[in-house]
């Protein structure tokens, strides 16, 4: 088996790093395997240097020890082992932190690219998946991804380690090491075989009760009012309390099925080494060459435990992670890196303003897997500083029009024109020129300044374009005492301010970068009327050189807008007043 193949998801830039790992493993692997030579050999020379002397006359190098003599040889030899010692495990030291490094940059690198990838795919992407599941592939799916990619690297260095000691005994006691290291192959080899399935299969339900614990905690304390209310507490409590049972009761499992061939090994290791002591002495009459074997074997063994343990651990953790590198396998190659856009760079290479009028050519639209087209040859024209409204039915697609305007989704037929520019060719400069108030605000479990200058760093917000927005949008009340914008905090539901604040709150954020179009997406649902016409009204006050874009089901917002559209069953039509 090639140990570290199918980890095709490291990027090429990591390439060279995870060769100097491979390179590296294979170091520390000689050292162990001298290392085990070197004890044995120094204890035999203590007890009887004549073993020694014998074993050096056969490569001509006795004269060379006699001529030293045997304290001179004996202080080389300890300074020699303290050194070996010394260097060795300061490289180990350096292995453990080049690994752990190289590991925390590619669970690092596989986050951000998870983010990057879900944030820049078509927007449809967004639409169609649940934030929980992005967010525990983003958190704990790329953990256990790198888990598993670490244990296929560390198994390697652990078979190099093996293979170099098997080759070091086999040379001293070959029929004893054969037989000997046959015995755990094989025990390995049927312990790898009862646990993979289980673990494989633990590690795919684990995944899955991850994602469903978490999204049903997202839904339990974004709705604690109402279940509390209805006095369905216990209900939610005993369902999360199903869940966890069922994730607890599969990661036991897996610790069980993990940590039990370690005591399976260390028992037969231990049987192993009693009955070798026992052969040697029944059926060997020399001593001396009992004595060294016996240090050889004991030392060899003595490391030998825990890479077997370790090769045993390593290979139950990539039959328990292996859903996850799948899943993460899967994502990577969805993002097709050299695709990913977050609309940095445009084609578009001068400066773009906006100066005469959007418009709409023979737009269409269909979701994916859908036969239902929500958008139909679309086609009209909004003039610079126009205040248009768009109104429609629930579902009959005009949030995805405005989608499709945002640059957030593509249309699979037609064209968005902007002062007759396609909009795909400034889709960047087009999206700064947007203030945007969708229909489900989010502010941000932070202070009011934060949540208006969304995405600028504290120290350069400027606080007296916050101050000058929150006067506009008739936030007056937090003028009043300047601290307020500055340590005021958003509750994480929003529960401190009201729906009114929030609203305005929405649109100080989306006027802080002073843009020519503004867009609301049925901002007044979840109002009353007369709070709607009420906003609206003081929203439309601060018009100045704006296009204003209103998506809404309420008729009664048309009244302030100087061209009205109808959009039903795919079709845009104007209406006349």
């Amino acid at each position: 088996m090639l140990l570290i193949n199918n980890v095709n998801i490291i990027p090429k830039e990591y390439h060279n790093k995870i060769n100097w790992l491979i390179v590296f493993s294979l170091i520390i692997s000689i050292f162990e395997t001298i290392g085990i030579g070197i004890i044995p050999a120094l204890i035999i020379f203590l007890s009887d240097p004549n073993i020694i002397i014998a074993k050096l006359n056969k490569y001509n190098l006795a004269e060379a020890y006699l001529s030293i003599g045997y304290e001179k040889f004996l202080f080389i030899s300890i300074l020699f082992t303290i050194f070996f010692f010394f260097i060795k495990n300061s490289f180990l030291i350096f292995f453990n932190f080049y690994e752990t490094n190289f590991f925390k940059t590619i669970k690092s690198y596989y986050s951000n690219l998870l983010l990057k990838f879900y944030f820049s795919e078509k927007y449809i992407y967004g639409i169609r998946d649940n934030p929980i599941i992005l967010s525990r592939n983003i958190v704990s799916e790329t953990s256990n991804a790198c888990f598993y990619i670490r244990a296929k690297i560390l198994l390697f260095k652990e078979f190099l380690t093996f293979f170099l000691i098997f080759l070091l005994l086999l040379v001293a006691k070959p029929i004893i090491t054969l037989i000997t290291f046959s015995f755990f192959l094989t025990l390995i080899y049927l312990l790898r075989f009862i646990s993979k399935k289980h673990l494989t299969n633990k590690g795919l339900l684990a995944q899955k009760y991850r994602g469903a614990k978490g999204g049903l905690l997202h839904s339990i304390l974004n709705s604690w009012k109402e279940i509390f209310l209805i006095k369905k507490t216990d209900f939610y409590i005993n369902k999360f309390n199903k869940l966890n049972q069922l994730d607890l009761n599969t990661l036991r499992s897996i610790e069980l099925i993990t940590k039990s061939p370690r005591a399976i090994l260390e028992f037969f290791i231990i049987l192993i080494i009693c009955l070798s002591i026992m052969i040697f002495f029944l059926f060997f009459n020399d001593k001396n060459i009992i004595t060294p074997t016996l240090l050889l074997f004991g030392v060899a063994i003595a490391r030998l435990y825990p890479c077997f343990s370790n090769i045993s651990q390593f290979i139950n953790i990539i039959s328990t992670n292996l859903s996850s590198y799948k899943l993460i396998e899967k994502e990577i190659k969805n993002t097709n890196t050299n695709k990913i856009h977050l609309n940095i760079n445009s084609q578009y290479k001068k400066e773009f303003i906006f100066k005469k009028k959007i418009e709409f050519k023979n737009l269409s639209f269909t979701f994916k897997k859908e036969t239902i087209s929500p958008l139909k040859n679309i086609s009209f024209s909004i003039k610079k500083n126009e205040i248009v409204c768009i109104t429609g039915e629930t579902g009959s697609g005009k949030t995805t029009l405005l989608q499709i305007l945002l640059g957030l989704l593509e249309p699979k037929k037609g064209t968005i024109k902007i002062d007759n520019i396609d909009l795909k060719e400034i889709k960047n400069e087009w999206q700064k020129k947007i203030g945007y108030v969708p229909q489900n605000i989010y502010l941000l479990d932070e202070d009011i300044a934060s949540n208006i200058a969304l995405g600028v760093s504290k120290n350069q917000i400027n606080y007296q374009k916050v101050k000058k927005l929150l006067k506009i949008v008739n936030l007056k009340k937090y003028i009043k005492n300047v601290n307020n914008i500055r340590s005021k905090k958003i509750n994480y539901d929003n529960s401190n301010i009201s729906g009114g604040e929030k609203q305005r709150i929405a649109l100080a954020r989306a006027l802080y970068n002073n843009p020519d179009v503004l867009i609301f997406d049925e901002i007044t649902s979840a109002l009353d009327k007369i709070t709607s016409v009420k906003i609206m009204r003081e929203f439309l006050k601060i018009k100045i050189n704006k296009t204003i874009i209103i998506v809404t089901h309420d008729p009664s917002i048309s009244k302030f807008c100087q061209k009205n559209f109808f959009l039903k069953n795919g079709h845009i039509s104007l209406i006349k007043k």
